[in-house]
């Protein structure tokens, strides 16, 4: 792992701070001793197991907990206006594929409509950089976590200035990360349970959580400007073998075959179809060449959005996605109940 940098002189910004990787990523930050730092998450549980750890191993470095959304755009801009933010790192997301499809205004409301608040805050206010944590669900979507994580990047990069870069860096799963399969696998042979694989033939890449808060932390320093960012990804491995190798000494283990949940795929894109490599710019990033909107449109786009969720109006919500994010397909469970909205 590459050398924590110093933050020293840096009013720093983490969204979603307290989840699994956004916490790791403060720890890093608070390590190079930051002017300060705002820690903005939803979860209260989360802001104080984060504000045990800051008082206890960092008791040196100034920090504020917020208990709040990234989309409440009135406490967005108040932590703007109390202090210039210089570094904003924006992990705050809902990422969970098989519960966004049941809650897809969530999904769309958090991921997109709360990177655009954070964006045009960071546009207005002058902040140095500001990088989106994003996925490779992102990638060709098939689920609306993946299609409001495209949003998301389309938004970030769009918008971005040379006088407030803003940069997305995409990440593959997270070893150990809340709702990830080895912890799944884990909990099922702990409880002698059998271990479920959505598909025999279903593959993942997966890195630690100290390579994605190094991928991170060269995003924020590496002088892109509108980028997506990359890491080289481990190659991926079949979720069967993984499986297997878990119950490596347990002897015969029952695994039950349950077959893909909506919204998931058998294998993930890393590169979507418009996007190709450019670049290695820090590290080990590359630099992707991928289409941008227009930040006027960026801003009739969101108006749209957010009038679509306000009447919880799927099927106009879809029709907006299929423009913006043309290769989304959405899972049947989307489809059925955009159909059933079309008819009430």
């Amino acid at each position: 792992m590459s050398p924590r940098p110093a933050f020293t002189d840096k009013n720093i910004l983490v969204t979603g701070a307290g989840g699994y990787i956004g916490s790791a990523l403060v720890k890093a930050i608070a390590a190079g001793a930051p002017q300060s730092l705002t820690l903005l998450d939803l979860s209260e549980h989360n802001l104080v197991e984060l504000k045990r750890v800051l008082d206890a191993d960092f008791p040196s470095v100034s920090y504020q907990a917020v208990a709040g959304s990234v989309n409440d755009s009135t406490l967005v801009g108040s932590l703007f206006a109390e202090s210039r933010k210089h570094l904003i790192f924006h992990a705050a997301a809902f990422k969970h594929v098989e519960l966004m499809e049941l809650n897809p205004f969530a999904a769309l409301m958090n991921n997109a409509v709360g990177t655009f608040v954070l964006a045009r805050a960071a546009v207005a206010h002058g902040c140095d950089s500001l990088v989106l944590v994003s996925t490779d669900k992102a990638v060709r979507p098939h689920s609306m976590m993946g299609a409001s994580k495209r949003l998301a990047e389309l938004i970030t990069i769009s918008l971005s200035r040379p006088d407030s870069p803003m940069n997305a860096v995409r990440l593959c799963n997270i070893s150990g990360s809340s709702g990830s399969v080895i912890p799944l696998f884990l909990g099922q042979i702990a409880r002698g349970k059998a271990l479920t694989i959505t598909d025999p033939d279903a593959t993942r890449s997966f890195m630690s959580v100290d390579q994605a808060v190094t991928a991170i932390l060269d995003a924020a320093a590496c002088r892109a400007n509108g980028c997506i960012l990359m890491p080289r990804f481990p190659e991926p491995v079949r979720i069967a073998d993984l499986a297997k190798s878990l119950v490596n000494g347990h002897g015969p283990y029952p695994i039950e075959i349950v077959g893909l949940r909506p919204g998931e795929k058998v294998s993930e894109d890393f590169i979507g179809p418009n996007e190709t490599e450019n670049e290695t710019v820090r590290g080990s990033l590359i630099a992707l060449e991928t289409t941008k909107l227009p930040p006027a449109e960026c801003d009739q786009l969101m108006q749209r959005l957010r009038t679509y969720i306000g009447y919880r109006n799927l099927p106009a919500v879809l029709d907006l996605l299929k423009c913006t994010v043309p290769e989304y397909v959405p899972s049947e469970l989307i489809m059925r109940g955009a159909s059933v909205s079309a008819k009430q």
